[in-house]
């Protein structure tokens, strides 16, 4: 198990120093914000189970993001990311707006004060999230994270897409509900 923690360790180290920084989450720019997203899907694949995993989901999240107590309330949330590999990432779009957040998904909202929101909307971007996963049709899918600055480094706020994919995805489940 040393062994394993030490070449994780090591393969972080070559990453951040390869790519010009002290900290994988440290950098202002673009890179920064896409860097803690491709790191929240190494650390998934290298845990043992969703248990383990939801331990390094705080170091991660942004100080107000939901995400540190959903993985602390309920690891087996992560059940399905612990089998995921990242396949690509890219900024898709920068400076979202307080009232875009709010509309992220109404969890999100209910759970950040007008404080919270205010500090995620200072310096954030979306990042687009190629993910492979044989469990679903394709075996990729896309996933967008909010992400932002928190004490200068770039932290996950919440995964979704703030044009509204948490709308659609309910209507497209209340349409198929209405199916014969």
């Amino acid at each position: 198990m040393e062994r394993r923690a030490f070449l994780s360790a090591g393969g972080v180290s070559v990453l951040a120093f390869a790519a010009g920084c002290s900290s994988i989450g440290g950098d202002d720019g673009p890179d920064g914000s896409v860097a803690v997203v491709e790191e929240y899907y190494r650390r998934a694949s290298a845990s043992e189970d969703s248990e383990a995993f939801a331990d390094d989901v705080a170091a991660l999240a942004h100080g107000a993001s939901p995400l540190a107590r959903l993985a602390e309330d309920v690891p087996m949330a992560f059940d399905s990311t612990v089998r995921q590999e990242l396949a690509g990432a890219t900024v898709a779009t920068e400076d979202v707006s307080a009232d875009r957040i709010r509309a992220i998904s109404g969890f999100l909202a209910a759970s950040l004060d007008e404080g919270e929101v205010e500090s995620i909307a200072a310096e954030n971007a979306v990042v687009s999230a190629v993910v492979a996963d044989d469990g679903v049709e394709g075996g990729e899918f896309e996933l967008r994270w909010l992400v932002a600055t928190d004490g200068g480094e770039w932290r996950l706020v919440w995964p979704d897409e703030p044009e509204g994919s948490a709308a659609t995805a309910l209507a497209a489940q209340n349409f198929s509900s209405r199916s014969p």
